[in-house]
């Protein structure tokens, strides 16, 4: 604010602080527009990524050809400012905020005089001019490959409301699909889902998706960060499987198939385990559901004893049988 006033808009993320009601109530007092990036998406605040890739680049460039870089960090803010961009009509930084480009730190410290010259002095300026000119090569360098780049993979796509999508995996975190619980962060699958659009904004950029209760992150996800459900081969996920005749008992309860033991945890008394159903037409996958270890050593004693073998955990098994466990016989 004191050197350039109140802006009209600030980007930020998502962090607490931004989101607060107390720091929009003060945007909104200044009458400053606040506008919250997408999660996991460095395209909504495009500008400040790509400086910062710049800033990186310069680092790496003063890094090799002087040990003493950050004396140097000046030198590489003088370039950035007083290069001109594509972005803004061929002007420079400078230009747009001063109207004129500032002499360089070469031309005030070592003016050029009739006469003889330092022989040191002559150096140093040798060695600003070289820094000059390669940090305005990577400056430029560093714009074509970005643009190169996005135009090369880059492909307009737009859902309607009411699509189907799937969302990458990473971003619901608190939300993971059955089929993939349980599994090492490596294996799980690359998008899950699906789940319905309910609105789109900006143009079909970001999209709003009706999520379920369990999930608690945001609910609004870059194009990006999105696949349409039919656009996926028909091999890409698992086919209905035909209803299982789950048996009956008298009281009303069912039999359930336990298929597999995937994970476990434990708590104050005992373990849980997280087992996978037999799939059904409504879990085509099998539902992940988690069970006590006393409950599972009657009725899966089988699959407890060869979980508790793989997983080297005697005390998931009843005593009796704890001298059952052996660890796995390795190659």
């Amino acid at each position: 604010m004191p050197l350039h006033g109140i802006p009209t808009i600030i980007t930020t993320d998502r962090g607490t602080q931004f989101t607060s009601e107390l720091f929009q109530n003060y945007m909104n007092s200044l009458k400053i527009t606040s506008n919250i990036a997408v999660t996991s998406h460095q395209q909504s605040n495009g500008l400040a990524e790509t400086k910062n890739k710049q800033i990186e680049r310069y680092l790496r460039l003063y890094i090799d050809q002087n040990t003493e870089w950050p004396q140097l960090l000046l030198i590489g803010e003088y370039v950035m400012n007083s290069t001109p961009t594509s972005a803004l009509d061929h002007k420079s930084p400078f230009e747009m905020d001063l109207s004129y480009i500032p002499r360089s730190p070469a031309t005030i410290l070592f003016p050029t005089h009739s006469g003889a010259q330092d022989n040191a002095a002559i150096d140093i300026t040798e060695k600003l001019e070289r820094l000059t000119t390669a940090a305005r090569h990577a400056h430029k360098a560093t714009f074509q490959r970005l643009k190169d780049n996005y135009d090369r993979h880059h492909r307009d796509i737009e859902f309607n409301v009411g699509d189907a999508v799937l969302v990458r995996t990473p971003l619901l975190k608190s939300h993971p699909d059955a089929a993939n619980h349980g599994q090492r962060r490596k294996f799980l699958s690359e998008f899950t889902g699906p789940f319905t659009i309910a609105a789109k904004s900006d143009n079909g950029v970001n999209y709003t998706l009706e999520m379920p209760q369990s999930y608690k992150g945001h609910s609004d996800f870059h194009v990006s960060q999105l696949r349409l459900l039919k656009s996926l081969p028909p091999d890409a996920i698992t086919a209905p499987q035909p209803e299982v005749g789950f048996k009956v008992y008298k009281d009303g309860s069912q039999l359930v198939e336990i298929d597999a033991i995937v994970d476990h945890k434990p708590r104050k008394t005992g373990f849980l385990l997280l087992c996978r159903h037999t799939p059904t037409t409504k879990h085509p996958d099998g539902e992940c559901v988690y069970y006590s270890a006393s409950s599972l050593r009657q009725t899966a004693r089988d699959l407890l004893l060869a979980y508790a073998c793989e997983k080297s955990l005697p005390a998931l098994v009843a005593p009796k049988d704890r001298h059952l466990v052996t660890p796995p016989q390795t190659t």
